[in-house]
Parts: C-alpha cells; structure tokens; sequence
C-alpha cells in the first residue's frame, strides 16, 4: 500500500522561500510602492516550497509535484532577480511593477510544468543505535573521532571539533541498514556559538563515511535561498530526487567554519529519516589486484642494508593495538604481519640508533594477492626520529596509489634516490592506507630488501675551491663554484695527460672522514678528450698521502666516459682521511684543457654521528667581566612578561614548552627539542625598549640535547627578531654549556620605542633525538624606551611642538604650521612656558621638517637674555638660511646648507629660547616639525 508522506511536505514547506514584507509603510524607498511585488513574492515562495527536483516520476513519491532542474533553475532565478527590485531603494515604481509582472508570469509558467510523481517512498526514523554507536567524526589533519554525540529527548546533541578554514564531518552510518537516497535531516544550530559555519552540505553514501558517496543527493545551503551564512536556528537538509534507488548506508553532513575557528561546536540533530529501507545485502567488496610498476627503479650500488637487529624490533601503529610481529626467514627476508586500520593508515617504521642515513633509500616488499583485507595505498618515508617524527616528506615514495576499485598487490621497490641533506635519518616508515569500509583485521607482507645511503657530510666548500691538480708535467687547474641557477655544484678545468692520468686532489683542512665518500661528477659530451677510466681513493694527507688502496673507485677501462657518474665507496675504511683523490685517464694525444663538472662532493666524517661525544664550550668572552659595560638605565623584563614566553618547537607541536619562575628569582625554561631546525623562545615585553638588551644563562653541561647555537636577538613583535640587533655564539664542532652573560648595546637611537619581545633561539645538531630540554634563564634585562617628549636618557631634550603657539601671523596645530606672509616681514612660533628646559643647558638644535613651499627663507630665533615673550627679540640674533623643499642645515648662526634628506641638523644656541620665523614670500608657507631635539654637543 502507497503511504502519501504528507509529513514531508510541512518539512519541504519550511525549506521554501519565506518572504515578509508590508510594500514601503514608512515610505523609505521615496515613495515608490512595493506591497504588490512582496506578495507576488510569497506566492512564488508558496509555490516552489513543496516542489522536488527530479528526471522520473517513479523516483518521486504520489502526491508529490516534481519538475527537472531546469525548470528549478529557471524560476529560482526569477525569484531572486524579484528580491533584487524589492531590496533595491533606488527602484522606481515602473521597474516594481515590471518585476512583479514578470514573476508572475514566471511563477505560472512553473506551475504548468508540474509533474505528479508515481514512486512508492516510505521515510524510515535512523536507527537510535546506529546514530548513537556508529555515528563517526572528521576534523581535518588527521584528527578523527574528533566528536561525540548524545540522545537528548526526541532528538540528538552533537559536539565536534570546529576546523580552521574548512569542513568539519559527522558520518551518520548504518552498518546493517541499509536505505534509498532520500533523506530528511533537520538541525539546529546555535545562535551563540563562538564559532558559527558559513555552509551546510548534505549527502548520501553507500558506504561507511565517504565511501560511494552519491553526490547527487547532496543539500547545499549555498544554494538554498531560505538561509544566510553565517547560518544559525533551524535548517532542513533533504533530498527527495535523483536518479537511481540504490542501498546507500551513510547519510554525511558538512559543516564549514571560517579561518581560525579551532573550538568546539555545539548543535541539535531534530531529525533523521531516510528512504525506502532495504533488507541489506553486503556490497560486493571483490576488488581487483594491482601491482605498480616498479621495476625500473634505480639501485646505487652505495646503498648498504638496515641492521637486521633493527628490522627485527620495529615498531607498528594502527591506532588500537600498535602490536606486530617480524620473522627473519632463511632466505633473508622477513615477515611482517601488522593490524590494518580502516579508513586510515597502519605504520611499519623501522629505526636504528647505530646507522645514520641520507633521505637515500630502498625498500622491496611484496604484498599479498589472497587476503581479506586490501590497501590501496603505500607511501615510504625517511624520519630524523622515531616512527614519524621528523619526517622528509619530499624524500618520500608514493608511487603505490590503487586506481579506484583495487587494491595494492605484488613486488613494489619504494625509493628515494635524490639528494643528500646535511640531517642524518635514523628511521624508515611504511604506511599502508586502507579503505574506510575495509574490515580490521591481520595482513602479512614480505620485506625483502631494506637499504639505506650512509649519512654523509658535504666537503666544505673552501676546501672544494682550493682543490690541487697535477698531471705529470702541469700542476696547473682552476675551480669556480657553480652560478646561481647550478648552485652547490663545482666547474673544474685541468691539463688532459697524454695517455697516462690527470688527477685532482680534494684537501680537507679541517674535515676528517672515514667509512664513506660519494663523488658525483658530470663529463661532457662534446669534449675535445674524454677520459677511458675514472678512478677515486681516500687519502691520509694531501694529495697521495697514504693512500687507502682498499677505499678505491674503479670504472675500469671501459670508457671513453661521458655524462652523470657518482664515483662512491661506501664501506671498508677506518681512520682519519682528509683527502678524495680523483685520476682521470686519457688516451694518448691529449694535451689540452678538459672541463667537467662536480656535482656532489661528500663523506662520512669522524665522529658525525657523535653529537653525545661533542665538547662542552662555555663562552667565556662573555662571562662576568662583560657586566662592567652594562649601560644605564638598565631594567628586569617584568615575571608576567617572562611567564608569558611562548616556545615554538616546529612541526606542529604545541605547546612547545614552558618556562617556571624559582625561589631564586631566575627561570626554569623547559623546550621540547626540534629535529629539523632551532627553538624559539619569544618573550614580550609590553612596556617597549630600545635595542639594548642584557641576559644571564645557564645551559646544562651533562645533557642529552647538545645545543650548538644560541642567538638572542631584539623582536618587533610576532616572534620575528632583528637579527642586526643580536647576540650570537657558537663554535664548530662544540655545544654550549654552563653561565654566560649575553647582550646587544644596540646603534639606534635610546628613544626608539619600536622593540617588543627578546626572542631566544636553541639550534641543534643534525644528529639530535626527540625529547625535552632544560635550562635557566638568570637574568634578563633591557634599555626601556624612552619618553617621546622631555628629557632622555642620553642627555638630550626631545621638544614637543604641540607645545609651540603662534605669535604674530603664524598658526599652529599639532605639528603643522602656517605662516600668512603676503605682507612680508618675519612671523614666528615661540615655545609655552611649560615646556621645562633651558637653553643654555644645550649646544645644539636638532631640526627636522618638510614643507609644501620651495621657495622661503626659515629662520630661527634665539631669545636673547631678560626678552620677554613674544616681544624684544633681538634681529642679530636671527639667521635666514634658504630652504629647498626639505630639511636644513643651520650651523654657528651663519652658514646654510638646501638639501631633501632628512638626516640630522643642529645649530648653535647662545641663550634660553627659541622661536620660528619665515622671511616674505608670495604664498602661504606651510612645515612640518617631525623631529626637535636639543643636545648637549654636536654629534
């Protein structure tokens, strides 16, 4: 028997166009009346509201008028070109009239293409257990379950987690209920929220979450004339047309927040109904094997393998158990059975604490075909620390993406062949990614191969460029370092040597190495000789001093030799060798020059991974005696300023530390080490100070964080310091420990008020772990910034030209003055009374103006001893030097400089007062006062 879903109609008549409206009562639109156009208006609302959008009639249920889209869109655009005229206070009362004409044609023309539909639609309540057990949460990066939701009454309280700038879901699914497209979703959403969603989006999916998602039977509120972002009270999310009726199981909803919304978000699910409910039958979840080709993947013969103690004690993730197993077997690959993790990813990571690598690596492993559980992603990454932290995600291998409806089987060689940062990696991750609607389960795979490129460290430069050559009878060569556009590289030119070897000899000075080398060099094509053999060693000493034969690179003589070859040794050498000798051979006859070019010279120095076994350095060139230059004038940053310290630790982590006051007085500072960079710790200070700062640390000496830097700097506020204004220490091959003293005197004027924070800066070595690290900040102080008017610091006297009033012709406001001269004679500005400062306490003037004129004589007055205000000054005291559009120069009362900078201008003052004046000239003369200062001597 067909039910006639009345129930939806009230629900679809909320979802129409509600207009309200009494035409222009207050007569706010000059008269022009609209009451006519407000009620063709609900009409049309009226109309549309309980329409539904479809393309057969058998998918609309009896009772319920139906159009297409096109006729939707069509009178959807009539209704809004009517709300345009009616909004619009500058319509007259012709283009009113037209407009409720025209929708009303509109509106007849839709009601003649209704459609009756004939379909047979039962709306079904969501199961309660389903809504309150299955329902699932998306935050974005990586948080899931990022909600909860609890039964209130008749309807349902949802809280999530709000997103910054994008889309936080909520996935209503069904596991074993199975419905039709057709949905009816009503919320409520609050009006005091914090944070309020600028969207509302609506779908239908097959599958768990996002699994199938049937985009056509989306509601989006950006299409919904009835509300307005940002959207608060009731909303009425449906869809009740469309094509096809199959079994969906996941009805999701979108809520889309603005930038900077990171809260929580709190609202009602009133109602949840969907379609004709199906007896469930599982989808057939038989995807088709897919194996990348990998193949071609390159195998740099200086690869050597993982540990195999290390493969053994890897480490899983998948969100539950965290818990594998991995068995060596005898033909020297291993088995490996983790969890999978639906809808995300399981982590296999593999990390050793005795062998440091480049990003450079290779991974061989074989996935099963015949298993219930499928990825459909691999993704291999290199870490500094364990699992994923610190990862090189632009080393990583995603070349094992399943194409849509198959999964991930067979050999797949992941790698990564590119560069050689200065950042030893400890750890190799896998990831495997599954389907959301994948069940939990066991999955076994085959590692068979793991090998990683032995960290290196690039040849200093210097020592690159003062590379040695000899070629038997010509020890002569030349090396540059590569342009701007090669940068990192070496262009090397030497005597070719007839038939015998040329070789080049690369001195480290204080550069030892053992273990490793990798030489990468390029050979022309075009070249007038090319070399038949390439030969590479490590050496003692400069040039062939004790050569380490056993260290040798051969190509053997299979040449000639052209393009990129990386010339390497990668194992079988211990000591301390300082040079990598390269012989190029060549065929008799070859007597000239021979260009080639070097792209990646480096080694595995002593010690590199040693950064435990570094030297404790304490700076001692800034211990106590450094205190006697302290400036005065000196004071503490404020404890709530300190305490206030934010500590970026990078990567994310937040917060990156704290800092603890002490019954001392001093400060505990506790950060949480960044692998791939430096901390900071950014300390406000509110008051504002100039560039002159102070501090006393005290940095552990027994640790297991080393750091090898520390910069202090003056910030202007956001966390970014001004490094010209900074301390700095450091010293090669050494991390700072125990008490220094650092400080900045600064070079800029006392008064500079522009410094907000001190920002504190920890680098670390490229060998450094995870983990926490604490020191003591003692003391911190720093030269406060001056007062803008009055007396400084420095001696000076900072005049305040608020302060100066007009006497005879001039006006005065703020820091501007007008002098009405078209009668002539000399106008002036004298100071008030209570401006508090004697001239013959001073030498100079320091003046600084603009002004619109280019033309006119300034002058300054000097009040003579017992002249009163405003009268007896005295005209040999005055100077009337020429301006050009700019500041001037006015020195010992005589002598004038025209310039257009604005760089510093003193005068001599004989007495106790002063005043402006300007000589006669055709116009009205304005200036601009921006600086007068008075200084006990000249600069």
């Amino acid at each position: 028997m067909k039910k006639a879903w009345l129930f939806m109609l009230a629900a679809l008549l909320a979802c129409g166009l509600l207009v309200t409206g009494c035409g222009d009562v207050n007569n706010d639109d000059g008269g022009v009346v609209k009451t006519a156009l407000t009620i063709e208006l609900q009409n049309a609302a009226n109309a549309k509201a309980p329409v539904v959008v479809n393309t057969d009639a058998a998918n609309v249920a009896t009772g319920t008028k139906w159009v297409t889209q096109a006729v939707m869109d069509t009178f959807t655009t009539a209704i809004a070109s009517a709300q345009g005229v009616l909004a619009d206070k500058a319509a007259t009362q012709t283009a009113v009239d037209k407009a409720v004409a025209d929708l009303k044609a509109a509106t007849k023309t839709f009601t003649e293409a209704l459609q009756d539909g004939t379909g047979e639609i039962t709306m079904t309540d969501f199961p309660e257990a389903a809504i309150l057990g299955g329902t699932t949460f998306y935050a974005g990066d990586g948080v899931q379950d990022a909600g909860s939701i609890t039964k209130n009454g008749d309807s349902y309280s949802v809280t999530i987690k709000t997103r910054d700038g994008a889309q936080s879901a909520i996935y209503f699914n069904a596991s074993d209920f199975a419905f039709s497209y057709n949905y009816q979703l009503n919320i409520t959403l609050p009006t005091e929220a914090t944070y309020k969603p600028n969207r509302v989006y609506a779908f239908a999916a097959t599958g768990l979450g996002e699994v199938g998602v049937f985009w056509g039977s989306a509601y989006d509120s950006d299409n919904d004339t009835t509300v307005t972002s940002p959207y608060t009270g009731v909303i009425n999310a449906y869809n009740m047309g469309g094509a096809g009726d199959g079994e969906y199981r996941t009805i999701g909803l979108y809520l889309y927040f603005d930038a900077g919304a990171t809260g929580e978000y709190t609202f009602t699910v009133d109602t949840l109904k969907v379609g004709n409910k199906h007896e469930w039958t599982e989808p057939d979840a038989e995807l088709e094997p897919w194996t990348p080709d990998t193949s071609a993947a390159p195998a740099p013969a200086y690869l050597v393998d993982f540990p195999e103690a290390d493969i053994l004690a890897a480490s899983f993730f998948d969100n539950d158990s965290n818990t594998g197993t991995i068995t060596k077997e005898n033909d020297g690959s291993y088995t490996i059975t983790g969890k999978s993790r639906p809808g995300a990813q399981s982590i296999i990571a593999f990390t050793s604490e005795t062998l440091a690598f480049s990003d450079n690596y290779l991974v061989t492993i074989t996935l099963p075909e015949e298993t219930s559980v499928k990825p459909n992603r691999v993704y291999v990454y290199p870490a500094t620390g364990t699992l994923d932290t610190g990862v090189t995600w632009n080393g990583g291998f995603d070349g094992a993406t399943a194409p849509s409806g198959k999964y991930v089987t067979g050999e797949i060689k992941a790698y990564n062949q590119g560069g050689f940062p200065d950042a030893a990696h400890k750890t190799v991750g896998i990831y495997l990614y599954w389907d959301a609607n994948q069940a939990a389960g066991d999955y076994t795979f085959k590692l068979s191969a793991l090998k990683v490129a032995p960290f290196t460290k690039a040849f200093p430069k210097a020592d690159v460029l003062a590379a040695t050559f000899y070629n038997g009878t010509d020890s002569s060569g030349t090396i540059a370092e590569g342009t701007e556009a090669a940068a990192g590289t070496y262009t090397v030119t030497i005597k070719a040597r007839d038939g015998a070897q040329s070789a080049i000899y690369f001195n480290g000075t204080d550069f030892a190495f053992s273990d490793h080398f990798i030489l990468g060099i390029t050979l022309p094509a075009d070249a007038t000789y090319k070399p038949n053999r390439v030969y590479a060693f490590a050496a003692v000493g400069p040039g062939e001093n004790a050569v380490n034969w056993d260290s040798a690179y051969d190509s053997g003589t299979n040449g000639p030799y052209t393009g990129a070859i990386d010339v390497y040794n990668q194992g079988g050498f211990t000591g301390e060798f300082k040079t990598i000798g390269l012989y190029l051979y060549f065929d008799a006859g070859a007597t000239g020059d021979y260009t080639f070019t070097v792209n990646t010279i480096r080694a595995t120095q002593v010690d590199a991974g040693g950064a435990k076994d570094l030297e404790a350095y304490t700076p001692s060139d800034f211990g106590d005696e450094f205190v006697a230059g302290l400036p005065a004038g000196m004071a503490d940053v404020p404890e709530a300023d300190i305490l206030a310290s934010s500590i970026f630790s990078g990567s994310g982590v937040t917060p990156g530390g704290t800092v603890k006051k002490e019954a001392d007085g001093s400060y505990t500072v506790t950060v949480k080490v960044r692998l791939d960079g430096f901390n900071e710790i950014t300390i406000p200070v509110t008051a504002g100070f100039s560039d002159k700062f102070f501090g006393t640390l005290t940095l552990p000496e027994t640790t297991e964080h080393k750091p090898t830097r520390v910069i202090i700097g003056a910030s202007k506020g956001s966390g970014i310091a001004d490094w010209g204004q900074s301390f700095d220490v450091q010293q090669a091959d050494k991390y700072i420990a125990g008490k220094f003293n650092a400080s900045h005197w600064g070079t800029l004027a006392a008064a500079d008020p522009s410094y907000s924070a001190i920002c504190i800066d920890l680098y670390w070595g490229p060998d450094e772990t995870a983990g926490e690290y604490t020191f003591t900040l003692n003391t911190l102080k720093v030269k406060p910034a001056a007062p803008t008017y009055g007396k400084q610091a420095d001696g000076t006297y900072t005049l305040d030209p608020t302060k100066f009033i007009a006497w005879y012709g001039a006006s005065f406001g703020s820091n501007n003055a007008t002098f009405d001269v078209t009668e002539g004679g000399v106008w002036y500005l004298f100071p008030t009374t209570d401006l508090e400062f004697n001239l013959a306490d001073y030498a100079k003037l320091l003046i600084n103006y603009t002004t619109t004129t280019s033309a006119a004589g300034i002058s300054v007055k000097v009040l003579g001893t017992g002249d009163t205000y405003g009268s007896g000054y005295l005209l040999t005291d005055i100077v009337y030097p020429t301006l050009n559009n700019g500041a001037i120069i006015i020195q010992d009362g005589s002598d004038w400089y025209g310039g257009t900078t604005t760089t510093t201008h003193f005068t001599t003052l004989k007495t106790n007062g002063l005043g402006f004046g300007l000589t006669k000239n055709s116009d009205t003369f304005n200036m601009t006062v921006t600086a007068l200062t008075l200084s006990p001597a000249a600069p």
